[in-house]
């Protein structure tokens, strides 16, 4: 029976990380420039954002329903540069915080960004005869943009619902894409061990390709990859972790679950 992958998009199939790292290193510059006297290291001021971050994304959650909104970053970024102007009783600008803000929707100046082996593994899989899910989570007309600017549709076309995107991954959303009947046959490739986590719960397979993840995603408490590997076993789930994108296709025949009556025992 042909395989169903479906595949992450933001540091899966397509580099995004960075685009959040520069405008953080031009905050500080404006910062540092604003406090004068009062200037503060690197550090600090990243602690700062980090915490408006947190507060923006239960925000977003709560009253927005989607902390992946495209104005949470921009607020992050003017609530930071407030907090030190407010901390020396600094006046502000509103031109201030406008310059602020645009130097967060630098991070939304969307690129080609396809991940070099991404096209080869794509083809690769489609000639196969296997079937290719995109879900990703994050605000829906930056998803949309990301789609269109890597010419994802050639493999993920919007008429066959051959994508998701959501505000945020979870099992009910990640059930709703899986047919229940060939589940076995489910790969989900991603590079959170997270979201990893998310295909065990709903007894699909995990190919884990590692990258950095969001800070909120990594400062979570994950399980250890042995133990992951362990539950996914314990389900008779195929789990492993590749190096890169390409290593799909090079493994691709052992990329199958295991027997569903295989009894496996773990040493401790």
């Amino acid at each position: 029976m042909n395989k169903t992958f479906i595949f992450d998009l933001d540091d899966t199939l397509i580099r995004t990380q960075h685009l959040y790292k520069f405008p953080q290193v031009e905050l500080a510059s404006v910062i540092e420039n604003k406090l004068g006297y009062y200037a503060v290291n690197l550090s600090e001021i990243s602690g700062i954002l980090d915490e408006m971050e947190k507060k923006n994304l239960d925000f977003f959650n709560k009253e927005k329903n989607n902390k992946y909104s495209k104005e949470r970053y921009p607020k992050s970024f003017e609530d930071t540069f407030k907090y030190f102007c407010n901390k020396h009783n600094l006046d502000y600008t509103q031109k201030e915080i406008n310059k602020v803000r645009s130097i967060a929707n630098q991070a939304f100046n969307i690129k080609k960004e396809i991940i070099e082996d991404a096209e080869e593994v794509l083809n690769f899989l489609k000639g196969q005869g296997d079937e290719l899910i995109l879900y990703t989570k994050g605000d829906n007309m930056i998803q949309e943009e990301k789609i269109r600017i890597n010419q994802l549709y050639q493999w993920f076309p919007k008429k066959n619902q051959d994508y998701f995107i959501v505000n945020d991954k979870n099992v009910n959303n990640l059930k709703e894409i899986i047919d229940k009947e060939k589940k076995r046959n489910f790969f989900l490739v991603d590079n959170s061990i997270n979201s990893i986590g998310l295909a065990y719960l709903v007894g699909i397979n995990g190919i884990l390709i590692p990258f950095e993840t969001w800070w909120h995603e990594s400062n979570k408490k994950n399980k250890t990859k042995k133990e992951i590997k362990k539950d996914f076993l314990k389900k008779s789930l195929f789990y492993d972790e590749f190096k890169t994108l390409s290593d799909i296709k090079t493994n691709y025949n052992m990329i199958k679950a295991p027997p569903e009556q295989l009894i496996l025992t773990f040493s401790k």
